[in-house]
């Protein structure tokens, strides 16, 4: 599967949006299992809170805020120090790790703030309404 996964991305990826998670898709089209979340917990999962409820086994860094330069929600810069020791170990990666400036970090900061803010002013039910859809699909699996 892993070749057909690299020919589909190297022949295809000019016309993809998600280039290698399209490729995964489309190689594995109606071969699929659904796993626990733990197998695919994503940032979203740690933004309610629930990786207190599952031990997550393999953590998909979703979104744009990536975890080696982002201190803020949802990881909280809990992985900042790792992937420093992983640059420094390896410095032939960084072009590949692209850290934010401290810039942009507080912006990024400050707008997750305001982001915040409003979702529980607007929408104060939601997050315990994604919580429980999230402990059903913990159950189905």
């Amino acid at each position: 599967m892993a070749r057909e996964a690299m020919t589909y991305f190297n022949e295809n990826s000019l016309k993809r949006v998600y280039h290698d998670q399209s490729a995964l898709n489309a190689v594995f089209l109606g071969k699929r299992e659904v796993l626990s979340p733990a197998y695919n917990f994503i940032s979203f999962y740690a933004g309610l809170g629930l990786n207190k409820e599952v031990d997550p086994k393999i953590v998909h860094f979703t979104g744009g805020s990536k975890p080696w330069y982002y201190p803020g929600m949802p990881w909280h810069g809990r992985f900042i120090g790792v992937y420093a020791k992983f640059l420094a170990d390896y410095p032939f990666l960084a072009p590949y790790l692209k850290m934010k400036t401290q810039q942009e970090i507080d912006a990024m900061l400050t707008l997750d703030k305001k982001v915040q803010f409003k979702s529980q002013l607007m929408m104060p039910w939601r997050q315990w309404l994604r919580r429980r859809k999230f402990r059903k699909y913990m159950k189905a699996t």
